[in-house]
């Protein structure tokens, strides 16, 4: 469940773009275009599936594979050295460089759908009630007559 704070913290920064990667309701999708590339703070690598985002930018990964990053000065490249394969992998958000995307993500069209669905979502928990509407429920409830409250 998200909390009213998660879901500002989310609409106002690019954790919806983030939260596209998840499909079919939390439920990775196993398909080489939507492998994830997570550069850490400490010179490791992360490339899984995303299974869950949260406001935080904390992220789980399923089918993850954890390599550390040196430079090899003979090809002038950085080369995956320790290669470790999990199949859950947290990553606290804070411990995160950057994030490479696949290539089949449309940067605006995501985050507009993201954004649409939380609206959407919003719109339903709380609708919105002209104050006319409120005045004539209110009345409603109370059932006020001139001898007082009914019941």
């Amino acid at each position: 469940m998200i909390t009213p704070r998660e879901r500002a913290i989310t609409c106002k920064t690019l954790i919806c773009l983030l939260k596209s990667l998840i499909q079919n309701g939390g439920n990775a999708v196993e398909d080489d275009e939507d492998i994830v590339t997570i550069s850490l703070r400490n010179d490791y690598e992360a490339r899984g599936t995303v299974m869950n985002v949260d406001a935080f930018m904390n992220m789980e990964l399923t089918q993850c594979t954890l390599a550390r990053l040196v430079f090899d000065l003979d090809t002038h490249q950085l080369v995956p050295v320790d290669v470790q394969h999990f199949d859950y992998f947290f990553i606290k958000g804070t411990r995160i460089r950057s994030i490479d995307l696949p290539d089949r993500i449309d940067g605006i069209r995501e985050i507009e759908k993201q954004l649409s669905l939380m609206r959407r979502r919003i719109q339903t928990k709380f609708p919105k009630i002209s104050r006319e509407e409120k005045y004539k429920q209110m009345r409603r409830s109370t059932a006020i007559n001139d001898d007082g409250p009914t019941t």
